[in-house]
C-alpha cells in the first residue's frame, strides 16, 4: 500500500498545502505514518498526532482478541479517524528520493531511509507550529469563480 501512495505523498507535501490525515489507531497507524512522512516525505507537521474527538463510533478489534486484552497490550484495534495529524511543506534535509523502479528496489530504498535515527520533534514542525499544535495555518486564496465575479468585471 505504501508503494502506491508514496509518490503521491510526496506531490502534496512539496505543494506545501496543509494536509491533513487521519488514523485508525496509535500503534501502528500514527507510528508507521509518522516515520515515513518524517524519514522518507521529509513532511513537515502544522498539527503532530493526536486524539481525534470526532472518530468512528465503533471499534474493530482483532480476531480472538477481547476489549480486556486490549486495555493490556494497547494492540489489537481500529477505529476510524481516530487520531489526526497535518503537514506542510518539506525539509530537504529529511527528505530521501525513492527513485521509480520494480517494487523490490523501492522497498529497499524505503527500508534504507526508515532506518536513519529518529527526529526530534521540534525538527519535524512546520513553521509557526508547536508541539501543541498549530500557531498560523496559511491561507490559501482562490480566484473567484466566474459565476461568482463582479458582472462588471466579465470582459464580453
Amino acid at each position: 500500500l505504501l508503494l502506491s501512495w508514496l509518490d503521491d505523498l510526496s506531490l502534496m507535501a512539496e505543494s506545501c498545502i496543509p494536509c491533513v490525515f487521519t488514523c485508525a489507531n496509535d500503534y501502528g497507524d500514527v507510528k508507521g505514518e509518522m516515520l515515513v512522512q518524517s524519514k522518507v516525505i521529509g513532511a513537515k507537521f502544522a498539527v503532530t498526532p493526536r486524539k481525534n474527538p470526532f472518530s468512528m463510533a465503533t471499534t474493530l478489534l482483532d480476531e480472538g482478541m477481547t476489549p480486556d486484552q486490549i486495555g493490556i497490550t494497547g494492540k489489537g484495534w481500529s477505529c476510524g479517524n481516530s487520531f489526526w495529524y497535518a503537514t506542510c511543506g518539506i525539509d530537504q534535509a529529511r527528505k530521501h528520493h525513492i527513485p521509480p523502479g520494480n517494487k523490490h528496489s523501492r522497498s529497499v530504498a524505503i527500508a534504507s531511509a526508515l532506518n536513519k535515527p529518529d527526529i526530534p520533534e521540534e525538527q519535524l514542525l512546520a513553521e509557526g507550529s508547536s508541539a501543541d499544535g498549530p500557531l498560523t495555518m496559511p491561507v490559501l486564496k482562490a480566484k473567484p469563480a466566474a459565476h461568482d465575479a463582479d458582472p462588471k468585471e466579465l470582459k464580453t
